[in-house]
């Protein structure tokens, strides 16, 4: 398998920071690289979380790598959240929600390490949506 053709990729914050902090500098520098190419990108419900992490800082928000959502986002938030899915979700988990419009509006993939076998997360709403989703682990074994 190889990794879909998509305009580029939303990651959230939980599995940024593991990427950042795995010590692995192949799989930083190429976050790196992709956010200063303008093609990975975080929801700006989780921007403050960012911002708090010195080297996610750097390299998130310093390269204005945040996705604010415009109608067309907020439009496909409305539709999301209303879904019986979208409902089993974390209370106050709205960068599920949000990930899965902004990717699905920008032709975006997402990568997440957040599953949860009794929430609804993330890699539940871009699965249903057919958004393609990987883990960090899955998505870098793709790379080589």
């Amino acid at each position: 398998m190889t990794l879909p053709v998509v305009d580029g990729w939303m990651i959230d914050f939980r599995t940024a920071e593991a990427i950042f902090t795995s010590g692995s500098n192949l799989r930083i520098a190429h976050c790196v690289s992709l956010c200063s190419e303008g093609k990975l990108f975080t929801c700006h419900c989780e921007a403050p979380l960012f911002k708090n992490n010195g080297a996610l800082k750097q390299s998130f928000i310093d390269k204005d790598c945040v996705v604010v959502p415009d109608d067309d986002v907020m439009q496909r938030c409305i539709s999301i959240a209303g879904l019986p899915l979208a409902k089993n979700r974390l209370g106050g988990n709205q960068s599920a929600v949000f990930i899965t419009a902004i990717a699905a509006a920008n032709k975006l993939g997402v990568i997440s390490d957040h599953r949860s076998p009794i929430f609804t997360t993330v890699y539940d709403l871009c699965d249903h949506f057919g958004i393609p989703i990987f883990s960090a682990n899955e998505y870098f074994s793709e790379l080589n």
